[in-house]
């Protein structure tokens, strides 16, 4: 029941991707026997030229996944190609369907997220410390440091916690606070038969602990309210980039009839829709 001719392009469409799965502008010549051109004009907003593959891809397939990567390369590619209109025309399509901008405002940034420039968090522990000078951070494998030669009162005494054994000072729960975690702070209570210490977690300690961290996260979230506009818009540019520019591909499968398929021997009428926009 293969189809041989049509005037329909829209059906030329769905028998190139019955066939091959893909758009064969050849096939679909045959078939219709009009010219690329013209089955060009006719499948528009349908099909699209991609100049990554150097082929047509169908809208489901090409307005989908990174929009923003995608349009930012074709864009590249026109300023060696500014003639090409069928690029130009793909470009137009992904900026239309590109996610709507998040605003600064609707962003929730954490002290700790790994997608901000370290040197950010050394900026904010500069003034949330009082430092003359700034502090490094330094991101390595799933962890953060800091370190600095400088000490004063926030560090030792205003933003420090003192357990039984040791203190946790400024720096020390400023890590903590980029990890979103708590240190284990322990006391001992007494000795067993064996003389040795009996260990327990110290609440009161690890409770002052919490307060601190939750009171350096709060701190960080406000001073980003207080930078400068063009500061808070370039976080802004760079979270959309990074997160807010996929688009879900929408799969139309039901023009496939999977002629190789004995829906009579599977006791089926046909396959689920789902089914066919999967495959």
């Amino acid at each position: 029941n293969e189809i041989t001719h049509t005037d329909d392009v829209h059906e030329a469409l769905t028998a190139s991707l019955n066939k091959y799965g893909n758009v064969d502008m050849a096939y679909m010549e045959s078939l219709t026997d009009k010219s690329q051109s013209d089955l060009l004009e006719e499948l528009r907003g349908r099909i699209f030229y991609n100049p990554l593959s150097k082929n047509y891809e169908i809208a489901d397939r090409f307005i989908a996944g990174n929009v923003i990567e995608k349009a930012e390369w074709i864009a590249n590619y026109l300023t060696e190609h500014p003639d090409d209109e069928a690029s130009r025309r793909s470009l137009d399509a992904l900026k239309e369907h590109t996610p709507t901008p998040l605003t600064f405002d609707e962003l929730d940034i954490n002290l700790g997220v790994r997608w901000l420039d370290t040197s950010i968090y050394a900026d904010f522990a500069r003034e949330l410390f009082g430092l003359e000078k700034k502090p490094q951070v330094i991101e390595k494998l799933d962890e953060f440091d800091i370190t600095t030669n400088e000490r004063n009162a926030a560090i030792s005494e205003e933003y420090c916690v003192k357990g039984q054994d040791r203190k946790y000072d400024g720096l020390s729960l400023f890590i903590y606070a980029l990890h979103n975690t708590l240190p284990d702070i322990t006391k001992c209570i007494g000795y067993d038969e064996n003389n040795k210490p009996v260990r327990v977690k110290d609440a009161e300690a690890v409770q002052l602990a919490d307060a601190v961290v939750n009171r350096i996260r709060q701190a960080f979230s406000d001073w980003l309210q207080e930078r400068p506009e063009a500061f808070r818009q370039q976080l802004t540019d760079r979270y959309n980039r990074l997160f807010n520019c996929i688009v879900r591909p929408r799969y139309d499968g039901s023009f496939q009839s999977f002629p190789g398929l004995d829906l009579k021997g599977l006791g089926i009428d046909s396959l689920y829709g789902s089914q066919k926009d999967a495959i």
